[in-house]
């Protein structure tokens, strides 16, 4: 691993490097609405839906972050040829975040965590189930060959590169070797990873 002197860091030296970020991007839906009775089906609640808004989540959430602390971000990544994958792409372009490394694809669905909230009349809203729609299905060779070629051709350009792991299946063996080989050659790379982060020995900092 690198060492790092911390000394040196601090959000003025952060302005405007260009970090990557390879993972699951995954968008957030928030349902609203309110209920005051119980359904005569089963004891669950009755929620009258009032609205719905997707938000940016997991790893396109960290490009995000990136971005409103001044960094240059790069997202590599997989996305379905859904709405919320369309949702994601606009938003990065709407803030002047290069989207050419992103590959949408038919065949794969776009992972989306929707958060159903409600309350009474003049209540605040509060979160009553969590429907996650993911994917839980590795890369197919082909995909995961076109994740790995994106990779090779941003990182020239990169400063660091911040892996966002999910578990939804964009990292395979042959991606994690790449990341691996670049961490080995002095490349800064930041791994957070929910299920696997052991596969990226050698990488530079984790985050469990």
């Amino acid at each position: 691993s690198i060492p790092i002197d911390d000394s040196d860091i601090s959000l003025e030296t952060f302005t405007g490097k260009r970090i990557g970020v390879i993972g699951d991007f995954i968008a957030d839906e928030y349902v609203y609405g309110h209920t005051d009775r119980i359904s005569r089906e089963a004891p669950v609640l009755i929620i009258k839906q009032e609205s719905s808004k997707f938000f940016l989540g997991g790893g396109a959430n960290v490009v995000n972050n990136i971005k409103a602390l001044g960094g240059n971000p790069i997202p590599i990544g997989i996305i379905g040829k859904d709405e919320p994958g369309k949702y994601i792409v606009k938003t990065y372009e709407k803030n002047e975040i290069d989207t050419s490394y992103i590959i949408t694809d038919s065949h794969r669905t776009t992972p989306v965590k929707t958060r159903i909230l409600a309350g009474g009349l003049n209540t605040t809203r509060q979160q009553v189930l969590r429907v996650d729609k993911e994917n839980r299905i590795s890369l197919t060779e082909k995909q995961e060959l076109l994740l790995c070629e994106n990779l090779h051709e941003a990182i020239s350009q990169l400063d660091a590169l911040i892996v966002s792991d999910y578990g939804d299946g964009t990292f395979g063996p042959r991606l994690i070797r790449e990341i691996q080989d670049l961490a080995h050659d002095n490349f800064f790379v930041s791994v957070d990873s929910r299920y696997q982060m052991e596969k990226f020995i050698g990488c530079t900092i984790f985050t469990p």
